[in-house]
């Protein structure tokens, strides 16, 4: 049976952001669903409106969730017992605007948020456009260094390295992000234009690892 050597390899790229994801939730209650529900599609609609006469296409902003929930409170009966009485109803809605990293387009996306009559709440987040070749790039340097530590460790044992045997690496879907993050409760809580003329985001880190056998070779 041959020989096998087996090492991890790391690889690190840093990449600077070039892509804007803004998260915005919007809730409504009201004691009746139909009520809470219309005030819901309200909302969108303002907060749509805003960011088209920003220059956004409406078709840009999308839905990721909306829920609609009951909302309970303890009420007090005539016999001094608490029972859990129905409120209301509560409808969250969670829509997403990304779009290429331009100040000047932050700024005017923050200033629509801050003008929604809705009041949403939101955060902001940094990434890559292209995040297959940012992964690419990371995986080759995993590679690297593998290769290097296998030679070296070989090299000191008086042995060489042989054919690539296996290779193991799990899939990571996850969006690379910047550690730069805005958010607001509430979209008129600062001035957001102010605040998007300044931002300069961290770059955005991606660590790949993956795991190589190689034949030794005496």
């Amino acid at each position: 049976m041959n020989r096998t050597i087996t090492v991890q390899g790391v690889g690190r790229i840093a990449a600077r952001a070039d892509s804007v994801v803004l998260s915005v939730t919007l809730t409504a209650r009201d004691k009746e669903y139909a009520a809470a529900a219309q005030s819901a599609d309200e909302q969108a609609r303002q907060l749509e409106e805003g960011l088209v006469r920003a220059g956004f296409a409406a078709e840009a902003l999308k839905t990721e969730s909306f829920n609609v929930n009951v909302e309970y409170e303890n009420v007090r009966d005539e016999t001094g017992v608490y029972r859990n009485v129905r409120k209301g109803f509560f409808c969250t809605r969670r829509m997403k605007l990304q779009f290429d990293f331009e100040r000047e387009r932050l700024a005017a996306a923050l200033n629509a948020l801050a003008g929604c009559p809705a009041l949403p709440e939101f955060s902001v987040a940094f990434t890559v456009k292209d995040r297959e070749t940012l992964h690419e790039r990371a995986l080759a340097a995993a590679a690297e260094d593998a290769k290097r530590r296998a030679k070296a460790l070989l090299a000191a044992a008086g042995s060489k390295l042989g054919t690539l045997a296996e290779i193991r690496h799990g899939q990571d879907d996850r969006m690379p992000l910047s550690p730069t993050r805005l958010a607001a409760a509430d979209g008129r809580a600062f001035a957001a234009a102010a605040l998007a003329a300044n931002v300069t985001p961290e770059d955005i880190d991606v660590c790949e690892t993956a795991v190589f056998v190689w034949e030794i070779v005496d």
